[in-house]
């Protein structure tokens, strides 16, 4: 503590004598979301003094009794938390941003401990969601709130209220315009957070988007997702900012695993354009380079501008909370060593009142930030099934190739890789996972358990896996060929640059063409699975191997059609080409 207080009045000094120090001398107090009457509690007091005495069991049920007794009871219904601390305020002045987060973590509590204390708890925060409103009547919720109260829904469906709530007086309402006395559309909206999270605080922008982005994927339109994931989360990832000025006020460290987590929940990624984290391509980049600013304790520092070696109070709480669920979302196995320090860290930070000390030295809490540590402690992600083994966002035959892989041995997966290869969400990767995603391929009726979700349409990519070899690329030649009522389509491989052992492609053609046969080459009939299937005028056609390849001129697969119209070159179409195959060429006798 003495340390931490040197430092503090250190930094005053040198702000009154020389302005702002180029380095701070202590990081920020902790970050809380947009949309109470108060909008800038990210600069209130850090925390108190702990001297009240209390004693409570440790562990998840000490914790979650710390935010059930603390919670005060609010004006129009339900309970909120103080700030940052006990006594509570009256009740007309509890705040109506700061429970979405310390929610998440007594929710998650609750699961581990089934006290109905803590389940009462959390419905009375949702309650304070329900009534909470604007001085002129209309529904208000923070930043932090939509997504906390959807998941109530979820852990608890009977009590749809709370989902209901967030879709009509929040999304639908942004979407129609009518959102707050200011009547916000979505765009205005996020407007008024970019206004409010900049200049010093513009490093609490992507705090602000890691939770409405996720509510806004599960209850808002593709459009509202499209805005918050593409213009706000990008945006603010590329504008985080790692100077010594704004790092007094919001975190950059901070910013960039609220950044991750978010988007890695969604199942999206981001290349970053701007800001410290330019150099970096991916999401995944990001996170690797995070790892150099955990301390060998376990625990993340607040600031890119620390160096080496690090000192025990560099390390932030709230930072670590947000770094953790990142590694956890981005893939949990791979990141495992670096999540069991993390937790120690943060389990270490308990005090015996059950809460968490936000700095190390254990005499400053703040109970907002007491949930959000138990969130990230019992946070695991939510595995994809969805079959999309390869990130691309459609099914393919490397899809099902890959499952397989994954099922013999001879692929070694990643935590998405193998969750989206176990199709049928029993925990496993079987053959008949392999199978299900071949036929969800071809159309055959076959649905994994979870839907592929395209990302939005923005400068991103969708795929949450470690880069693989690049693929092959190469071209198809289709010859046709006409025999009385009957056409014939011949798909050759063509300028094969190197081995070939999976494709897949669709052919369009005329609306009078009816599939009649179908060939496959020796090459392909070698294959592990092949096939090809008519729905309309599209004709899906796909092949995998486990041991072979395709080289130049092989054949491919031979088509038979009863046809009124006659072949041409704008009659037939290949596209959609995946995999190992790209680009073509079409000739027609």
């Amino acid at each position: 503590m003495m340390t931490r207080m040197i430092r503090i009045v250190m930094a005053s000094l040198m702000m009154l004598l020389v302005g702002v120090p180029s380095t701070p001398a202590a990081p920020p107090p902790p970050a809380a979301p947009m949309g109470a009457d108060v909008q800038s509690l990210s600069i209130a007091q850090a925390g108190e003094l702990i001297d009240s005495g209390e004693t409570r069991e440790m562990g998840i049920q000490g914790a979650c009794d710390r935010i059930v007794d603390a919670m005060c009871v609010a004006a129009c219904g339900g309970m909120g938390i103080p700030w940052p601390l006990p006594p509570c305020p009256a009740p007309d002045a509890v705040l109506g941003s700061t429970f979405g987060p310390c929610g998440m973590g007594l929710l998650y509590g609750y699961t581990s401990t089934g006290d109905p204390d803590h389940i009462m708890g959390v419905l009375e925060f949702g309650d304070f969601g329900l009534c909470y409103s604007y001085p002129t009547g209309e529904p208000r919720l923070a930043t932090g709130t939509p997504f906390f109260m959807g998941f109530i829904s979820d852990v608890m469906p009977m009590a749809t209220q709370y989902r209901t709530h967030v879709e009509t007086a929040f999304f639908q309402a942004l979407d129609m315009g009518t959102y707050s006395p200011s009547l916000y559309t979505t765009t205005e909206y996020l407007t008024y957070i970019e206004n409010g999270r900049s200049g010093n605080y513009i490093n609490l922008r992507s705090y602000e988007l890691v939770d409405l982005l996720k509510a806004s994927y599960q209850m808002g339109t593709p459009a509202q997702f499209d805005e918050m994931a593409c213009w706000m989360m990008q945006t603010a990832i590329d504008m985080l900012d790692d100077s010594a000025s704004v790092n007094l006020y919001s975190t950059d460290i901070h910013g960039a695993a609220c950044g991750v987590f978010s988007l890695s929940f969604a199942n999206l990624d981001y290349d970053p354009q701007g800001g410290p984290w330019a150099s970096q391509t991916s999401m995944w980049g990001v996170m690797e380079d995070l790892l150099q600013y955990q301390h060998p304790n376990g625990g993340f520092v607040w600031w890119t501008g620390l160096t080496p070696p690090f000192q025990e109070d560099d390390q932030s709480l709230q930072t670590t909370c947000y770094a953790l669920m990142a590694m956890k979302a981005l893939d949990p196995w791979y990141f495992s060593s670096q999540i069991a320090a993390a937790e120690a860290w943060i389990w270490s930070m308990q005090l015996q009142n059950g809460g968490f000390a936000t700095y190390p030295g254990g005499t400053y809490e703040n109970i907002q930030v007491d949930g959000e540590a138990l969130w990230a402690l019992l946070f695991r992600p939510d595995p994809w099934n969805d079959g999309d083994v390869d990130g691309n966002k459609m099914h393919t035959p490397q899809d099902s190739q890959w499952a397989f892989m994954i099922y013999l041995g001879s692929m070694a997966p990643t935590f998405h890789q193998y969750n989206s290869a176990d199709c049928n969400a029993n925990g496993t990767v079987t053959p008949a996972d392999a199978q299900c995603i071949w036929k969800a391929y071809l159309g055959l009726g076959c649905a994994c358990a979870d839907p592929i979700i395209l990302p939005p349409t923005c400068n991103e990519t969708a795929a949450m896996v470690r880069p693989v070899q690049a693929e092959a690329t190469g071209h198809l030649a289709a010859e046709t060929m006409r025999y009385g009522a009957s056409v014939t389509v011949t798909i050759r491989a063509d300028q094969v640059g190197v081995d070939v052992d999976s494709l897949g492609f669709i052919i369009h053609v005329p609306p009078d063409w009816t599939m009649t046969g179908k060939e496959f080459g020796p090459v392909i009939r070698s294959w592990n699975r092949f096939g090809a299937e008519q729905n309309g005028r599209l004709i899906t056609v796909g092949a995998w191997s486990l041991g072979n390849s395709l080289s130049s001129d092989d054949h491919v697969v031979t088509l038979t059609f009863t046809a009124n119209s006659d072949p041409s070159v704008d009659a037939i179409q290949i596209a959609n080409l995946m995999d190992d195959i790209s680009g073509f060429s079409v000739s027609v006798r």
